[in-house]
């Protein structure tokens, strides 16, 4: 049976009307569809350069320039049921600019970014659990900062990747790349400060498993990406210094399990400026599939890989009229993961992540809907993993013989259930916080209930 006709039974077997099926699951060929995380557009206003992160237990965490508080870094996380703020909102001093959330290997949220007022120096934040804290002090560079990244080595020490710019009328020695690391007191260079040959855009950092930092970047020299690592005394050029051959906008790194480092790109290559991705085979940079394999012109390219390697790349589809659209290698070929265009609306600056059992969620603001925030995820199949700390949900009769009742602290804007398979045989909006769902003609048996694409209850039926 395919998942058309499995869904549509599902929906006759318990009394909903067939037309909600074909609105919310007819979308991809593998009964995958994108959706949205809790409410659409959750942020109080406009969301500016939105960076979204995950923990190891897969709550996604999301940072922005809060547009309803003077563009003041604010961070909210999803529970389970809503998306709440992480500590106080608007904690920067100035606005949030050229950011990025990451979660430590602890758990803790750090973000990363150039304060406005600050001179644009480079700033460090962690959520202590009341209040967000400066890491080192208020402002850890001594110059403006661009392009500010942040990630983690094994052993859970930040480290920080910007453009430098010391001197704006010094543009020959202005605007080079330098990485620092926290060392638990103060904030070191890694290697030498301003190491590139030449001014950067777009960096980007990640680090090894075997603790290697490896830093990707467009020298303005001539436009290219270019990927350097620190060997433990200096940092060198990994490859052919120019990987792209023509201009790449929009560098994105990432590293797999063996060590691997793949770098995602917009090629600008005679107008095209489709999506390209290179993995470095130990000698050079050979591509991954075939160049330009997006339909149209791609911008905003970031690059996650899964637990398996496999690399997905998520990015803003002209093709589409703008909207989000994400693809995966699946060692032939980039194919589409659910719906290409899936997004609400035109959709500025999407990032992806994918948490711990290989789900992809997707960060976008919404320029239909007053570029707010809004995040969405892939409702497939594996998505079937049973939540523990959701005590304040609760089910009764269970097990259950004809109607479930479900009582939840927060109003239930998508209830779905799926079987033993994964499959999803009934979705509902409810928007209270308590509903009933009859149950009578399922066959008996383990089934999966999940409420705004969170929090997963065992229900049997009998």
């Amino acid at each position: 049976m395919n998942t058309l006709t499995l869904l549509s039974v599902g929906f006759r077997s318990l009394g909903l009307h067939l037309f909600c099926f074909f609105l919310l699951g007819a979308t991809s060929g593998r009964g995958q569809s994108w959706r949205v995380v809790g409410r659409p557009d959750f942020s109080v206003g406009a969301g500016y350069f939105s960076t979204i992160a995950m923990n190891q237990a897969g709550a996604p965490y999301v940072a922005f320039g809060d547009g309803a508080r003077s563009n003041k870094a604010t961070v909210m996380k999803f529970n389970g049921a809503d998306w709440v703020g992480v500590g106080p909102a608007a904690f920067s001093d100035g606005r949030f600019y050229d950011g990025q959330i990451a979660i430590s290997p602890a758990g803790t949220p750090y973000v990363v970014y150039a304060d406005s007022s600050h001179g644009y120096r480079a700033s460090v934040k962690k959520f202590d659990g009341s209040a967000w804290v400066s890491v080192g002090p208020v402002s850890i560079t001594d110059t403006t900062a661009h392009f500010t990244k942040i990630t983690f080595d094994t052993a859970g020490a930040p480290y920080i990747v910007f453009s430098d710019f010391s001197n704006y009328a010094d543009l020959a020695g202005n605007g080079r790349i330098t990485v620092m690391k926290f060392n638990g007191a103060t904030w070191d260079s890694v290697g030498r400060t301003k190491f590139s040959p030449s001014t950067v855009n777009f960096t980007d950092i990640a680090i090894s498993k075997s603790g290697v930092p490896y830093v990707s970047y467009q020298n303005l020299r001539d436009a290219n990406a270019t990927v350097m690592m620190f060997d433990g005394a200096d940092w060198v050029t990994v490859g052919s210094g120019d990987i792209s051959g023509v201009q790449a906008d929009d560098i994105s790194l990432a590293i797999d399990k063996w060590g691997t480092p793949y770098v995602a790109y917009t090629q600008c290559d005679n107008f095209t400026q489709k999506a390209t991705v290179k993995k470095f085979d130990g000698v050079d940079w050979v591509v991954v599939g075939t160049n330009n394999f997006t339909d149209g012109i791609a911008f905003n390219v970031r690059i996650v890989l899964d637990t398996n390697g496999t690399p997905y790349v998520s990015y803003r589809d002209l093709w589409r009229g703008g909207k989000t659209s994400v693809e995966k290698f699946d060692g032939s070929n980039w194919v589409f993961v659910g719906s290409p265009g899936f997004s609400r609306g035109y959709a500025y600056a999407p990032d992806i992540v994918i948490n711990p059992i290989g789900i992809p969620y997707v960060l976008y603001t919404d320029y239909a809907h007053g570029n707010k925030v809004t995040v969405e995820k892939l409702d497939g199949s594996t998505d079937v993993v049973v939540a523990t700390q959701d005590d304040e949900i609760v089910i009764h009769p269970n097990p259950a013989t004809n109607q479930v009742s479900i009582i939840a602290p927060s109003v239930i804007n998508d209830l779905a259930i799926r079987n033993t398979l994964g499959e999803t045989i009934y979705r509902h909006s409810f928007y209270t916080k308590q509903a009933c769902i009859d149950i009578a003609l399922l066959p008996s048996g383990l089934y999966f209930l999940q409420i705004n694409g969170g929090v997963i209850k065992k229900i049997v039926k009998q």
